[in-house]
């Protein structure tokens, strides 16, 4: 799978090889089929609950308005069948910008039903665009190969690049912000993760305790960051960044839940963990409700006193991290 999107915490959609489009309405616990595409599809995005909209390889764009049931075609108005689209994002359910391989950037002010070819990015460079973010629905960010960020004030009609501060060879996959100002971007090679306060003025390098190639970056609200990449890596920052350097972790397994979804109490199993080790329970908005500490590979966890909805575990200690999911019915 390419990208996935929730528009609740229970609700989400996943997107990936051969027109793949998987729903959920249960937190991910089951999984069904909506594909009516046949190319690979690369990005998703719901701006309101019901209407989403899909990109893919070989001018492939599609739209629901009936939160998955059906999704229809759009054309792109691309002559050439071969341009790759990579990214989408919508401020509202009439304007978004779709961004593609050679630095392409589509916009739309009809919800999809026309497209313009916006001004591109012109440099030495062939530039493909990975991930685009609008923070506000002005204020909007690209990233993608040769460490390319660009940015825009006019709702993607104009845009300017942005030095990124590192060399050019990294492919920044993802970016995403919390505010005009404030974000962050992640790179492929060597667990690259830069941080801009100022609009993408200029940028620095932080601290990400792992090597390894990363994906996708997002924020669950202004000052809750997590980062996602090779081999299982989950990383996060609790505080924008600022001083959040030792919050990020490399991740190297996944914990066991049962039973799972869980009623009141459920048993926590580890095969990596020993010794004295944290165990922290976090709710969708990244927001810490319990922590416990724990010694050897089993423990039993109460969730009697907890609302329903999705959780995410974390087993912390010196020598390594673990991650799990668990539903409270």
């Amino acid at each position: 799978m390419y990208a996935a999107y929730f528009t609740n915490p229970s609700n989400g959609y996943a997107v990936g090889w051969y027109g793949t489009i998987l729903h959920t309405s249960n937190g991910g616990t089951d999984w069904t089929n909506q594909s009516m595409a046949t190319s690979t599809l690369r990005s998703v995005h719901f701006p309101v609950a019901d209407t989403g909209y899909i990109v893919g390889e070989r001018n492939t764009m599609l739209k629901t308005t009936n939160g998955g049931v059906t999704w229809n075609m759009l054309e792109s108005g691309i002559v050439s069948p071969y341009l790759n689209f990579n990214s989408v994002f919508f401020s509202d359910v009439q304007h978004g910008i779709a961004v593609g391989d050679s630095c392409y950037i589509f916009k739309t002010t009809d919800g999809g039903a026309n497209w313009t070819h916006t001004k591109k990015y012109v440099g030495a460079e062939v530039i493909n665009l990975y991930s685009v973010y609008f923070p506000s629905a002005s204020v909007g960010y690209a990233s993608g190969s040769s460490s390319i960020i660009l940015r825009t004030t006019d709702g993607g009609a104009n845009w300017a690049r942005r030095d990124a501060g590192i060399p050019r060879f990294n492919a920044l996959t993802s970016l995403c912000f919390s505010n005009d100002n404030t974000g962050y971007a992640v790179a492929s090679q060597k667990g690259t993760i830069i941080k801009t306060t100022n609009g993408g003025t200029t940028w620095t390098l932080q601290n990400a305790g792992t090597d390894y190639a990363l994906s996708s970056v997002c924020f669950s609200d202004s000052n809750t960051a997590y980062v996602v990449g090779q081999f299982g890596t989950v990383l996060t920052s609790h505080d924008s960044g600022i001083q959040g350097q030792d919050e990020h972790s490399a991740v190297h397994g996944l914990v066991k839940v049962c039973p799972n979804p869980v009623r009141d109490k459920f048993t926590l199993e580890t095969s990596l963990m020993t010794g004295k080790t944290q165990l922290s329970v976090f709710n969708v908005n990244g927001k810490e409700i319990l922590t416990q500490w724990i010694i050897g590979n089993k423990t039993q966890v109460d969730m009697g006193n907890l609302p329903s909805g999705v959780y995410f575990l974390r087993l912390k200690n010196e020598r390594a991290v673990e991650v799990g999911k668990v539903i409270k019915e």
